[in-house]
C-alpha cells in the first residue's frame, strides 16, 4: 500500500501519532480496523435509498451527558483536537461544520482541514454522514422528549445543510481545480 504522505502544516490540528498509524497499515483490512474507520462507519450512513442508523446516532438520541459534549454553547478548535486526538472524525467533521458559520479565518481552516482529510480518505462522504448523524438531534434545531425528537427549527437545519452543500462545493473546486493544475504541468525531460 502507497504511504501517505502530509503536509502538516496546512492542518496544525492533525495529530502526528494517527498519520503514522495509517502510515504503518498494511492492507485495506488493517486499516479499516483501525479507530478512525470504525469511527466513521459508526454514524448514519447514507446511500442512494436509505438511511443506516448507526452505534453513534443512538448514542447521541440516547445519552443527554453525550449531547451536550456533541452541541457545546459554543464550538471552538480545542474541541475538534479533543476529538481528532481520539480519532472520534464524526465528531470533529460535526464541529468543523458548526465552526464553518463563524468567521472568514475559520472557513478557511475548515476547508484546509478538510482537504488534507481527504488525503486519507474521501472526506466528502463523511462529512454529510456526519451532518445527518447530527443534525436532526441538535438542540438548536429539535427537541427530544419521550423517546422521540421534534424539529421544532427547520430554517436552522436548512441553514446547517446549506453550509455542508457549500463544503462540499469548495472542496470538489479544489480537487478539480488540483487535477487540472498537476494534469497540465509539462515534463521536463
Amino acid at each position: 500500500m502507497k504511504k501517505i504522505i502530509l503536509i502538516l502544516f496546512l492542518v496544525p490540528i492533525l495529530n502526528f501519532s494517527f498519520c503514522q498509524e495509517i502510515q504503518k497499515k498494511d492492507s485495506l483490512i488493517d486499516l479499516l480496523e483501525t479507530p478512525l474507520y470504525k469511527n466513521l462507519l459508526s454514524g448514519i450512513i447514507v446511500s442512494e435509498d436509505s438511511m443506516i442508523k448507526g452505534s453513534e446516532y443512538f448514542k447521541v438520541f440516547s445519552d443527554s451527558e453525550y449531547r451536550k459534549i456533541i452541541y457545546p454553547r459554543k464550538y471552538t478548535w480545542e474541541q475538534v483536537k479533543y476529538f481528532v486526538k481520539k480519532q472520534e472524525v464524526l465528531q470533529a467533521l460535526w464541529l468543523m461544520i458548526n465552526l464553518y458559520e463563524g468567521e472568514d479565518k475559520n472557513k478557511e481552516k475548515v476547508i484546509n482541514s478538510l482537504l488534507m482529510y481527504d488525503k486519507l480518505f474521501d472526506v466528502e462522504k463523511p462529512l454529510i454522514n456526519s451532518f445527518y448523524t447530527y443534525a436532526y438531534l441538535d438542540p438548536e434545531v429539535s427537541e427530544i422528549k419521550g423517546g422521540k425528537y421534534t424539529i421544532n427549527r427547520p430554517d436552522i437545519l436548512e441553514s446547517k445543510q446549506r453550509r455542508v452543500q457549500e463544503i462540499v462545493k469548495y472542496i470538489k473546486y479544489y480537487k478539480d481545480t488540483h487535477k487540472l493544475n498537476t494534469e497540465k504541468q509539462v515534463p521536463l525531460n
